[in-house]
């Protein structure tokens, strides 16, 4: 999330402002300076690809036809993740699909160069292990270790409460141990 994390100002947040004000430069330069953590977060959610780029545009056409809502007073990013998220778990329930995600061999990050075969298979693994876990599990996971949110962020962005957010993190770690164990002794 470093993109989207400036550390002492409030720079999302004033773009958002004049975006709202008509400055479709401000709306540009939102969409440049958000538009890769947004996407990695909806390609982790598990849904095909071609629904991704549909919630993608969808997330965006969202948060220009509602910047007059956006609190200035709030972080823009946390804002934008409740967006998607919605849009997520709507696609989600429309399709059917529960945890799916794809092998991230063939998405793998550019952020992940001289990865190993090993590396990748391990990454591959653990990437399904998360798809398995209910949604609620999943969501916390994506947010917090993938997308980069505190705990406080995930929070606002999950809508419930911190101490949620902490006990949903403790059970999908535990969770995701049991699994990687049960595979690798066979029983999984």
């Amino acid at each position: 999330m470093q993109a989207m994390r400036p550390d002492a100002e409030n720079i999302d947040e004033a773009l958002a402002v004049r975006a709202s004000q008509g400055d479709g430069e401000a709306f540009a330069e939102l969409v440049r300076r958000c538009s890769g953590p947004l996407y990695a977060f909806l390609r982790r959610y598990g849904l095909e690809r071609a629904d991704c780029d549909d919630l993608f545009q969808e997330t965006w056409m969202r948060v220009l036809s509602n910047l007059d809502r956006f609190d200035p007073q709030k972080r823009f990013s946390t804002w934008l993740f409740q967006i998607a998220l919605n849009l997520c778990r709507d696609q989600a329930r429309r399709n059917g699909v529960r945890a799916r995600f794809r092998d991230l061999a063939a998405d793998r990050p550019a952020a992940w160069p001289g990865q190993t075969v090993e590396e990748e298979v391990e990454t591959a693994r653990v990437v399904a292990a998360v798809g398995e876990l209910p949604p609620p599990q999943k969501e916390v996971l994506l947010l917090r270790y993938f997308s980069g949110f505190s705990e406080t962020e995930a929070s606002r962005i999950l809508g419930c409460p911190s101490g949620t957010v902490k006990s949903r993190l403790h059970a999908a770690v535990q969770a995701l141990r049991r699994r990687l164990k049960e595979e690798e002794s066979g029983t999984g």
